[in-house]
């Protein structure tokens, strides 16, 4: 079995999630991660597609969290949409790389299309962009050389003539305005952004 989480437990958790629970939600998606990111690499054959479609099929559990708890399998239900996300992923770089126009079948276990879902990342990202835009200059050019540059922390300490500990304070400061702004100005998609944050901290 990929996972050790008892039933019971599980559905405790997906309850609370059904109630806007973003700790709950944090919970699953730490629980989870793993074998998604897993399942959808062995699909994809690609790091970057995973970590996008993880991001994806995380995304539509809470969109749709109200659902939750009607899912009688939530395992065997994670899986089902990790892999049709994992194909649409490939189906949409086939597109791209052929210029052709293909049609994505639907299926019972989505919870939302693919319109929509875009629809909200692209709302999630441009929330992103701007908390990161709103903090301070110092900390603000720490956290891109480290997630846009993907720049080591002592390569930044050397870089800003800093040490590796204050580019690690920085970070810290730099995430937790971003939480604070995203929960002030967007509360309803902060989990959405918590997962963000949380891939782009995990190793690659």
């Amino acid at each position: 079995m990929p996972f050790t989480a008892s039933v019971n437990n599980i559905n405790e958790l997906l309850s609370r999630i059904s109630l806007g629970d973003e700790q709950a939600f944090t919970a699953i998606f730490h629980q989870y991660y793993p074998s998604v990111y897993r399942a959808t690499l062995f699909i994809t054959a690609s790091g970057y597609l995973a970590e996008e479609t993880v991001q994806d099929v995380f995304l539509k559990l809470w969109l749709s969290k109200e659902k939750l708890t009607a899912i009688e399998n939530f395992e065997s239900y994670l899986f089902i949409v990790a892999r049709n996300q994992a194909y649409k992923a490939l189906q949409k770089k086939v597109r791209m790389e052929m210029l052709q126009n293909t049609t994505n079948a639907e299926d019972s276990f989505d919870p939302m299309d693919n319109h929509d879902l875009e629809m909200q990342k692209d709302r999630i990202r441009g929330v992103y962009e701007a908390a990161v835009d709103s903090l301070p200059e110092q900390q603000k050019r720490v956290y891109q050389l480290s997630k846009q540059s993907d720049l080591s922390r002592k390569h930044i300490a050397a870089l800003m003539q800093l040490s590796p500990e204050s580019v690690k304070k920085y970070l810290a400061l730099a995430n937790l305005h971003i939480r604070a702004y995203c929960q002030k100005n967007a509360p309803e998609l902060l989990p959405a952004l918590v997962i963000l944050l949380i891939m782009q901290q995990l190793p690659k």
